[in-house]
């Protein structure tokens, strides 16, 4: 994956750190911000502080997708195509799943006027291995 394009393509200045910490994220597919920090060191120095900013900016460009964990822990990813996830409730582990949002949207009853600016599906239960 070319993160120098992709920074220049949302306005943003490619930077040795930036492209590493994009690797970085590429590379685990879902990670938190604890575990970034540890594996990142090994290329580049980096204060959790500065890296917290970073990673705020890649997701306000919509480089990042986050992904909130029961509201107590944020894990990112590389954005890309529309997706949701799941959740293993024992081991954390995080899968990637595919599903038909247009469905999703369609069989919604949602109360009238209501407008839909997001959809984000996240589904919590016990992966194969736990299982």
């Amino acid at each position: 994956m070319d993160f120098t394009q992709t920074l220049r393509d949302h306005g943003l200045k490619s930077t040795p750190q930036r492209t590493a910490l994009l690797a970085e994220i590429y590379k685990a597919g879902h990670i938190d911000i604890e575990k970034l920090h540890q594996n990142i060191l090994f290329s580049i120095k980096i204060p959790l502080g500065t890296l917290y900013r970073a990673v705020s900016e890649l997701s306000v460009a919509g480089i990042l997708n986050t992904i909130s964990i029961n509201g107590q822990k944020t894990i990112y990813e590389i954005t890309k195509g529309h997706h949701g996830h799941f959740v293993c409730d024992l081991c954390g582990k995080i899968d990637d799943i595919i599903y038909d949002s247009d469905s999703v949207l369609k069989n919604s009853q949602l109360p009238k006027d209501y407008k839909i600016k997001a959809l984000a599906l996240t589904l919590h239960g016990i992966c194969q291995r736990c299982g």
